[in-house]
Parts: structure tokens; sequence; C-alpha cells
């Protein structure tokens, strides 16, 4: 991710989207392992185990479904594993044991959609959205941008320019 962005995105995004419902960011997903709880107890133990624990970008209560969003501003393909490996992490989750009997969507939130991505998603039933506010646009476009002849001469035109101030 670019400037660590996705956090602004995915939010954004969900506002935009998801007025109203209820949302938790950031969620660890997976099982406690039995030993913390065992030497912590529960409460304890959810807070030890956080750090290791995979985190989801979004889980969206989604009126009669949960909705599990990774969002993606680079690496859409990266958001598509994830999405996969969250999907069998959810039913291990305690935290969300009540809402396990409900259907679960999975959704990648991504500025752009190449037709590959578009076919293996629905290939895996990942539910795909396209999101681009202006501020990811000029990203998108910046990273597009790096390998075309006028940006690396920028590019050499600055380095020598640090390099003659004696700056690197």
């Amino acid at each position: 991710m670019p400037s660590g962005q996705e956090p602004l995105f995915v939010s954004e995004f969900v506002v935009d989207r998801f007025a109203g419902r209820r949302v938790a960011f950031n969620v660890p997903l997976g099982a406690i392992p039995q030993s913390f709880v065992d030497a912590y107890g529960s409460v304890k133990a959810a807070a030890v185990a956080h750090p290791w624990r995979p985190r989801v970008d979004a889980v969206i209560w989604d009126g009669d479904s949960m909705v599990l969003l990774e969002g993606e501003i680079d690496s859409p393909r990266g958001g598509l594993s994830d999405l996969l490996f969250y999907r069998g992490l959810w039913r291990q989750t305690a935290e969300y044991a009540e809402y396990h009997a409900l259907p679960l969507r999975l959704l990648l939130v991504v500025p752009w959609s190449p037709d590959w991505l578009s076919a293996y998603a629905e290939a895996e039933s990942i539910e795909l959205a396209t999101y681009t506010p202006a501020w990811v646009a000029d990203i998108t476009r910046r990273v597009s941008d790096y390998q075309t002849a006028p940006y690396r001469q920028r590019r050499a035109d600055r380095k020598r320019a640090l390099q003659q101030l004696g700056l690197e």
C-alpha cells in the first residue's frame, strides 16, 4: 500500500457504501490458542494473541449477512488471497460465533479492476467493488508513471541535483 493509505481508503469506502451499518475495522480473525486461554483466561488471551492473528480490514453487519471487506490500492491479487484465507478463519473466530450462521460475503475494494481480477473474483464468489476517490487516482497515476521515460528522467535529474548538493 503506497504511503500507508489503505485504512483511509477502506474507511471512506465504508462510509460511502455502508452508511448506517455496524462496522468493525482491523478485525483479528482465527482461533485464540488454547494455551493462551489456559494461561491468561479468555479476555487477556485475546489481547495477548492480538499481534499474531491475521486481520481483515473490516467486518460489516449488512442486514441478513456478514461482509468481510479487504481494500487494496496496489495489490489486488493479495486482496483476493487474503479474503480466501479469511473465509477459512471466520468460523474459527469465537468472538463472532453468534454470527457464524449468517451468510458470509467477501468483498474486495480496488481503484480499478483488470479483466483477470474480475474473472478470478467471480470464480471464487468474491464481490468486487471499484472505488476511486481523487487522492487514490493520483496514487495509481504516480505508480503507473514510475517506469515511464519522463519519470525516469525526473528521478535521474533529482538524484544528480542531490549529489551536487552533497545530500546523496
